[in-house]
């Protein structure tokens, strides 16, 4: 009875996670560093708080890894 119960909270808690899980955006942008590098991540997360819109977050990548304004890699 209690294996019951653990794999049902087990397969719960697998199934809730991607449901839950928000993915971050990552630069993509001309000028910007490797995507999963810790620069594009500051970058990233700096745009991201600036305005997590697509086209905006975009275009802050753009700028940030070419000019570092508004959000400088390190």
């Amino acid at each position: 009875m209690n294996l019951k119960i653990y794999a049902i909270v087990a397969l719960t808690a697998v199934l809730a996670t991607p449901i839950t899980a928000q993915q971050q955006q990552l630069c993509k942008a001309v000028g910007c560093a490797y995507e999963y590098s810790h620069a594009n991540d500051v970058v990233s997360k700096c745009c991201q708080a600036i305005n997590p819109d697509p086209v905006a977050f975009h275009d802050c990548c753009g700028k940030s890894c070419n000019t570092g304004i508004p959000c400088k890699s390190v």
